[in-house]
């Protein structure tokens, strides 16, 4: 199978299967398949559904758009290998750390460094940022593979 360059920025929607209130990234900006690593933006929409009236922000957010871009990454990389991207989900949250809640109809950078792998399961390293402030890091294990298991 030959690789080729899909070019960037590229839409969420060409790289994931989620849709309309479901899809929290835009766009995937960068992707470094050497050092293992890739950048995605977004934007808190004003009528989200993580924004709810009683509490503010579900927290749960910045952990989903971290996996959101995870999974536009692996997208990317089917595309440009012209395969299906792998079926995947998050398997676990470690270290994670909020250190600010995101403006509303701001841009949000999504940082990801994948730094272990071991079988389908992959430790990533991730820091979402806005206007240059840390609003949150930590790491994710994503299981990645063919099919999902029975």
């Amino acid at each position: 199978m030959t690789s080729q360059e899909i070019s960037l920025p590229c839409a969420a929607e060409k790289l994931i299967p989620h849709r309309q209130a479901m899809c929290l990234i835009d766009c995937l900006l960068e992707r470094d398949r050497v050092q293992l690593s890739g950048r995605v933006e977004a934007r808190l929409a004003a009528g989200s559904m993580f924004l709810v009236e009683e509490h503010g922000l579900l927290g749960e957010y910045l952990i989903e758009l971290a996996a959101q871009s995870m999974a536009a990454i692996n997208g990317y990389d089917g595309l440009c290998d012209g395969a299906n991207a792998k079926v995947g989900f998050l398997a676990g949250v470690d270290s994670w750390q909020c250190l600010a809640l995101p403006e509303v109809e701001t841009l949000i950078t999504i940082d990801l460094q994948q730094t272990f792998e071991f079988g389908a399961i992959k430790i990533i390293q991730a820091t979402l940022s806005q206007q240059g402030d840390v609003l949150a890091l930590g790491e994710l294990k994503v299981w990645e593979g063919d099919e999902f298991p029975s």
